[in-house]
């Protein structure tokens, strides 16, 4: 069904799917509100980046301050990244050893989309064990005003309805795709992972300022892929604006995505000043700016350093050849 929505630009030919509902409110489970106020929690559920009472599990003498969540999120972007990059530039391929292991012969683009969809769904099994649910989830995969700061990426990762999961997931397989191709592994799996991180970021200090301007109170938390989405939207907007996009409901009307995606900031924008509490319409504007941020900045960044790298080895390997060394 999915074969309607394709890219019309130049792009790898590819079945693409979008719609303007990234985050979309769902029911919570039957059996959750009883598990929850075990565990001290009163649980109001929504699918993407959630509106959420503070757990309890977390108190305020022990509540982490907004400088370790900021240090936390650009040191693991900074980390991550330097780590993606010194990956592609080494002889290491993580992507034959495993179809070497596994007999597979997966490239390195469908090893990457396998490897986030498939976190995400263990993520999503781990919500549905009741014991887990109670206590492990809630304290570990939820960010909120007083959580660890690592679920700022955790949570990134972590959903409620399988149906939910199930629109994000094929999000990030339509525009994922083409923008691994682009990128390459390793750059796409840290743009990826540190988009999502500071989008989480950019929420949690907007929930925790005084200058708030949505509804959400200060104990609130989030949940979802909402935020690292967006940011792969932005990137594929900078770079390929007039790919066609359809809507889930009116897939006979598509629209570029140099206007789709203003549209969609245009509406968070306007939830945030007309207090619309349902969806964190923050986290969709952070990851939105992330993304355009690395397509102006951090993508330049990386051809650049990538192209000093080759320049060095092509240098060492002229003066090796000079001195009559061997060159491998």
């Amino acid at each position: 069904m999915f074969s309607k929505f394709c890219i019309r630009a130049a792009l790898p030919a590819r079945p693409i799917f979008s719609h303007s509902f990234f985050t979309a409110r769902s029911a919570p489970l039957p059996t959750q509100a009883s598990l929850l106020q075990k565990a001290g929690l009163r649980f109001r559920q929504y699918a993407t980046h959630s509106s959420l009472p503070r757990s309890r599990l977390s108190t305020h003498s022990s509540r982490p301050s907004n400088t370790t969540y900021i240090i936390f999120a650009l040191s693991f972007s900074a980390l991550t990244t330097y780590a993606a990059f010194k990956y592609d530039n080494s002889s290491l391929n993580l992507t034959s050893t495993v179809n070497r292991i596994t007999g597979l012969s997966l490239s390195s683009q469908s090893l990457t989309l396998f490897t986030l969809i498939g976190t995400n769904l263990a993520v999503f099994a781990a919500w549905q064990n009741p014991a887990l649910r109670a206590r492990v989830m809630p304290r570990w995969f939820l960010s909120s005003a007083g959580s660890h700061p690592v679920t700022l990426l955790t949570s990134t990762f972590s959903h409620g309805e399988f149906w939910h999961l199930g629109l994000n997931m094929v999000g990030l397989y339509s525009f994922g795709g083409s923008m691994i191709t682009a990128m390459g592994a390793p750059h796409f799996t840290a743009f990826y992972l540190s988009s999502g991180v500071l989008a989480s970021l950019i929420s949690h200090l907007f929930r925790t300022s005084s200058l708030r301007l949505a509804s959400a109170s200060y104990h609130t938390s989030s949940l979802g892929a909402s935020g690292a989405l967006y940011s792969l939207l932005a990137l594929t907007a900078y770079y390929y604006p007039s790919t066609s996009v359809s809507l889930l409901f009116v897939p006979f009307v598509a629209f570029p995505l140099k206007w789709f995606m203003p549209g969609l900031m245009a509406m968070d924008v306007a939830g945030i000043l007309g207090r619309w509490g349902r969806f964190d319409h923050v986290a969709h504007l952070g990851g939105a700016g992330v993304g355009f941020g690395w397509a102006m900045v951090g993508v330049p960044m990386w051809l650049s350093a990538k192209k000093e790298v080759v320049r060095r080895k092509i240098k060492e390997r002229n003066e090796r050849v000079w001195r009559g060394e061997r060159w491998e």
